[in-house]
């Protein structure tokens, strides 16, 4: 009764630099590989999750938990890296929950009513975030998401726990 996001579409926006040109991936890539290793991999897990909020999304969200002072780390560890390069970026972009699905015109209260039921004792497994993916405007993309890989980034070493 609800429309699921294909996987290709279930991004976490941590930052968003815009519509970037090659020569600017580039030098973004290259230079966020040098400093990545220097950033904690942090552990995350999916965690609960919420329904038709904040009023007007019509979309079902997972909430992400974990090591999310770490993630933020690499959110600032990256700012840093464009600041250096003389980019300009949007910190305001992340937040800590992961679209799953759209209500629609199938979706009754009853099924929305029991799945708030079922998120309310969702826990995933954990998982170390060892990499994150700078992601690039996709001019000639007609799935979903109007964006593509540019390059997969190493994180360093797991957060202690």
């Amino acid at each position: 009764m609800l429309t699921l996001l294909p996987t290709s579409s279930m991004h976490l926006p941590m930052i968003k630099f815009g519509n970037l040109s090659t020569a600017d991936a580039a030098r973004v890539a290259d230079e966020m590989e040098r400093r990545a290793p220097e950033w904690a991999a942090p552990r995350l897990r999916l965690e609960g999750g919420r329904v038709l909020q904040p009023e007007g999304r019509t979309s079902v969200w997972l909430n992400l938990t974990g090591d999310l002072n770490e993630l933020r780390d690499v959110i600032r560890g990256v700012a840093h890296v464009a600041l250096g390069l003389h980019l300009f970026v949007d910190r305001r972009v992340f937040q800590p929950e992961l679209q799953l699905a759209l209500v629609n015109h199938r979706t009754t209260t009853a099924y929305l009513d029991s799945l708030l039921a079922e998120l309310d004792t969702f826990e995933s497994n954990a998982w170390w975030q060892t990499t994150f993916t700078l992601m690039v405007a996709a001019d000639d993309n007609p799935s979903w998401t109007p964006v593509k890989t540019y390059r997969e980034i190493p994180l360093g070493p797991a957060v202690a726990h």
